[in-house]
This record gives C-alpha cells, structure tokens and sequence, in this order.
C-alpha cells in the first residue's frame, strides 16, 4: 500500500510540476512576442517620423534628384524642401509622379524613405488649409487595405507656394 501512495505522490508532483513548467513557457512565449510587436511599431513609427520629416526639412541627396533619371543609385536620399518647411514644387511634382507611375517607382520610393516593411503600403496626401486633396499617392490601392492592416498616419504642416499645406503620410502594415 506504501508503493501505491508513494506512486501517486510522484504522479501527482511531476504532473503539477509539468503543468507550472508549461505556464511558464507560455508566459515568456507570450510576453516574447508582444516585446516583437512592440519593437516593430516602435520601428515604424521612428522611420515614418524620418520619412516625412526628410521631405519636408531637406532636398534631398542629391539636391537635384528631380532633374535625374530615378534609380537607387542616382536618388539617396528624397526631399521636397528649398528649405526647411518650404516645399518646392517642382520636387513635389516629380516626387507624385514617379511614385504614381508604375509599381517598380512606387516602391523605389518606399525603400529610399526608409518605409520598406514587409507586406506594407504607403500613402502620402498633400492637403491645402480647407482639406482639399492638392496631391496624392495613388499606386498603392484602397483595395489591398483591409481591417487586417495595422495604420500608423504622420501628419506635418509645410508651405506649398507659400501657401500652408497638411502632409499627411500613411503607413500600412498586414499584421
């Protein structure tokens, strides 16, 4: 009858002590993935701060860039400024137009802004004072957008031929 107990006691120890093990596995499991996603977002939002603020605060590297056949290795850096906060047209122009043209442009401008995540999208939308759409991506569709998407929106203010326009730069990110 000793052995019985004896038999049951261990059965009984190394099952409580399984299940403690397994608990605890799943906890730091858990708080291991959320400290990820917690760094991925913080990510995101520090590159899509920097993105949008290089555009309105620079010209871009080199300053000329507009003026030159856009590949990665003519445009390093993009920036829509003449000078900190004063856009230039010409830049915003070009800068629509390449990322509006075709998917390869759209995405060389997602790379060079620093916004290039995984199974991501980007948007940037000039607003003037009354919210009327002055400019705006329009590669990436509304349609791939779907509640599975994470959006991380940065929002700036800048003079567009001396006029004060809303910048308003988009994130989306499939979680």
């Amino acid at each position: 009858m000793r052995a019985q107990l004896f038999s049951f006691d261990l059965i009984l120890s190394v099952s409580i002590l399984l299940l403690l093990f397994g608990i605890t596995v799943s906890i730091f499991s858990r708080t291991d993935a959320v400290m990820k996603e917690n760094a991925i977002e913080k990510e995101i939002s520090q590159n899509g701060n920097y993105a949008l603020s290089s555009l309105i605060e620079t010209s871009g590297y080199p300053t000329n860039w507009e003026q030159l056949a856009f590949t990665d290795s003519n445009a390093k850096a993009l920036g829509l400024a003449t000078s900190a906060g004063h856009l230039n047209p010409q830049k915003v122009g070009k800068f629509f137009e390449l990322a509006n043209s075709n998917e390869n442009n759209y995405l060389l401008t997602k790379r060079i802004l620093g916004i290039d995540f995984p199974s991501s999208n980007y948007t940037l939308e000039i607003y003037d004072l009354e919210g009327e759409k002055v400019y705006s991506t329009t590669f990436a569709s509304n349609n791939a957008i779907a509640n599975s998407y994470s959006i991380y929106a940065f929002q700036r203010l800048a003079l567009l031929n001396n006029q004060p326009v809303r910048l308003s730069l988009r994130i989306w990110v499939k979680k």
